[in-house]
């Protein structure tokens, strides 16, 4: 699979250079020898989609190819803030494979830290520096750990497996603790250090969110680690409907339809209707 490299530009690079197709020719026969012997598939227990900032072209090239060998999916190369903003926006990500230093105004701490204020993807901080400031920033950021370059292929897969084995561990918790069974027409939903008590006719809507769904009262949103399906499945579908393949409405708060807009407006709120479900929806709300 060809991945694309993006400059800060926004386009792909074409400048690969000699030193990178002689590495891409002895990662080629390195992976004939591997898939003779099995190893690949040996090496593999969950497929990851992985991003990577790397702003040296050469070595991020390298990292390329542990992944595929290692049988993840490398989904980008980018070496800027902008380029993986938009990478990470376009795509689901598991993994993120940042060096500290990258090109551009923001470094890989900032980065990590304006990713994760709205989603919640492990990141593996990649650098040459060995510092105490770097590792106390990284650390802060909550990273999921620390490469130093230069790398083998058993300390990557390594680092891959514990990120691996934290997820597993932090999604276990968070189906304890961030979503109890409905009960008397109420949810109960981990918000920070809190866990509170939603009664379901006060949402309004919810959004999928990749392995998310975010949950919209009035005064409040929360984020649990639940796929719209399951909460749909859960919800009383008296009351609960999908109106587009991202968003799950309450009738019962709809106040209009523009039907040349497809959209819901729900008091203050609007919510996108797709024209799929659109009839589906005005038959469920009685129009005459």
């Amino acid at each position: 699979m060809s991945v694309p490299i993006i400059g800060e530009n926004g386009h792909e690079r074409q400048d690969i250079g000699h030193e990178r197709r002689d590495h891409l020719y002895e990662w080629r026969k390195s992976r004939v020898i591997d898939l003779f012997l099995g190893e690949r598939s040996k090496n593999v227990n969950k497929r990851m989609n992985i991003l990577i900032v790397e702003d040296e072209e050469l070595y991020a090239s390298k990292v390329e190819m542990q992944i595929d060998k290692l049988g993840h999916e490398c989904v980008a190369v980018v070496d800027n803030h902008t380029d993986a903003m938009a990478i990470v926006d376009q795509n689901i990500i598991d993994l993120i494979l940042m060096d500290i230093n990258i090109t551009g105004d923001y470094d890989g701490v900032e980065l990590a830290q304006d990713i994760n204020s709205t989603r919640d993807i492990p990141v593996l901080y990649i650098t040459s520096n060995e510092d105490d400031l770097s590792f106390n920033r990284a650390t802060r950021s909550g990273a999921a750990g620390f490469l130093v370059k230069p790398f083998s292929d058993i300390q990557l897969r390594r680092a891959i497996e514990l990120v691996l084995k934290q997820r597993s561990d932090r999604v276990k918790q968070d189906e304890k603790e961030s979503l109890s069974e409905i009960s008397e027409g109420v949810l109960f939903v981990k918000k920070k250090d809190e866990i509170r008590k939603v009664d379901i006719s006060d949402i309004y809507y919810l959004e999928a969110d990749g392995r998310y769904a975010r949950i919209y009262t009035q005064q409040d949103m929360y984020l649990v680690r639940r796929s719209m399906k399951e909460l749909l499945e859960r919800l009383p579908s008296d009351l609960f409907m999908q109106c587009h393949r991202s968003y799950v409405v309450n009738l019962s708060k709809v106040k209009s339809i523009n039907v040349a807009e497809d959209v819901l407006i729900l008091e203050e709120r609007t919510v996108p209707l797709s024209r799929r479900e659109k009839e589906k929806l005005i038959d469920r709300l009685d129009y005459i």
